[in-house]
């Protein structure tokens, strides 16, 4: 399997852009940015590194058409609906640190409005790989199922209160349902903004191989409080006849220095098991927190069963 899963660069930067520190360079500024967690594991009792990630990158703008990511990363993917077992970077089991290179592009901007990322490229939807940038300790069900990282090339076009990608792709995503170094290509394509207060957006994943995924996303606030609809539909998983079907439901409540994210997903066909997650979040500064997944599953081998996960972490 190809070491090229990675986290979301531009997930991490926006989270910690506002504090990241820039270098100035004989050309243009550089912006360094990254983060390290630490968790808990109860099922597991033990502690260990869950995120240490660390990267650079130069947005691409009118006054500099050329720009670039690239990070290392080493992170443990825990999965809300498994036990025992904290999947790590490249997507394998068991415990093993992997700290390396596992995300890269050039980014070109080839005319106002529309700019053309190529190298190894995360997926434009659903949760990042890497712990410290979701709202949950545990990635949901969906994850498992879905693309992560791959290599190919992607064209942005802004298109003022939409944004739209169509990309291309070796096929060979890693993680969840794509993974396994199919050879043949795959293809993307999405696009996403504003309906009033709605936040919505709408992604399609393909391979050669006919397996495909379809993600709809629904966001707005209602009164002081973030919700959030995402449906999900992974078509012939390789390796199975089956397809996958989960629907969640998220909301944040936020009380200042304490965020409250609650996420209720409703997973069948090629899993059945339905969670409910809550993660009561302290923030000691702005760019570090203290948290814990409290995680309630029935269906499966799930019925009544129960786990808990802290961790604590800082971007920069």
């Amino acid at each position: 399997m190809k070491k090229v899963v990675g986290l979301a660069a531009a997930g991490l930067l926006a989270v910690s852009a506002a504090n990241a520190g820039n270098f100035g360079t004989a050309f243009e500024d550089i912006t360094l940015f990254g983060g390290i967690g630490a968790g808990w594991y109860n099922d597991r009792a033990d502690f260990s590194i869950t995120t240490l990630a660390v990267g650079l990158t130069h947005p691409v703008s009118s006054k500099s058409p050329v720009g670039f990511t690239v990070a290392i990363a080493d992170f443990g993917i825990p999965v809300v609906h498994l036990d025992n077992e904290v999947l790590r970077n490249p997507f394998g089991g068991g415990d093993v640190h992997d700290f390396d290179l596992y995300l890269g592009y050039f980014s070109l901007m080839l005319v106002e409005g529309v700019t053309l990322d190529a190298g190894l490229l995360w997926q434009n939807f659903g949760n990042a790989p890497v712990t410290i940038l979701n709202p949950h300790i545990t990635r949901p069900v969906a994850f498992v199922a879905q693309p992560v990282l791959f290599a190919g090339a992607r064209v942005n076009f802004d298109l003022g209160g939409f944004k739209a990608y169509l990309g291309i792709n070796d096929g060979s995503a890693l993680g969840g349902a794509h993974g396994g170094g199919v050879t043949d290509n795959g293809y993307e394509a999405g696009i996403k903004g504003d309906l009033g207060t709605v936040k919505v957006s709408l992604d399609y994943f393909k391979n050669d191989d006919s397996s495909s995924t379809i993600n709809a996303t629904a966001a707005g606030d209602v009164g002081g409080i973030l919700l959030a609809l995402e449906i999900n539909r992974i078509t012939d998983i390789p390796g199975t006849t089956d397809d996958l079907t989960t629907v969640a439901l998220k909301a944040n409540f936020d009380l200042g220095s304490i965020k409250l994210p609650v996420r209720i997903e409703k997973a069948s066909d090629y899993v059945d098991v339905t969670t409910l997650t809550v993660t009561p979040t302290w923030h000691p500064t702005k760019n570090s927190f203290v948290r814990a997944d409290l995680i309630l599953r029935s269906g499966d081998d799930k019925e009544d069963s129960h786990n808990l996960i802290a961790e604590f972490g800082y971007l920069f």
